[in-house]
């Protein structure tokens, strides 16, 4: 809003906080510029309810413990630190319930 009446503010413009604002969409960036980050693996609603193991196959060589996240909210809710496949599967599906993207990482 501040942008388009012309007001000055502080913090990253509307751009940056976009893309930060999005999870997956972050790493894929930093992964681009070569900058160090804890491995992922990024997915859709769609891919989970289409195939669940292949996306827990694609999960598994990242080990325990992992953090889930729905990819696109700004705090805390919805991520679960998880060590085991049945954690894993429980968070995944409680992140679904916030976003139709979820990250999971190291």
């Amino acid at each position: 809003m501040f942008d388009l009446v012309g007001i000055p503010y502080v913090g990253s413009g509307v751009g940056g906080s976009a893309i930060c604002m999005d999870k997956i969409f972050t790493k894929a960036i930093l992964e681009k510029f070569h900058i160090p980050q804890l491995p992922y693996y990024g997915f859709h609603d769609f891919d989970w309810r289409k195939n669940k193991s292949s996306v827990l196959e694609c999960i598994a060589p990242l080990g325990y413990p992992l953090f889930v996240k729905p990819a696109n909210l700004g705090s805390s809710i919805g991520i679960s630190r998880v060590t085991s496949s049945e954690e894993l599967i429980a968070s995944i599906e409680l992140a679904l319930t916030y976003d139709k993207r979820v990250l999971v990482e190291k």
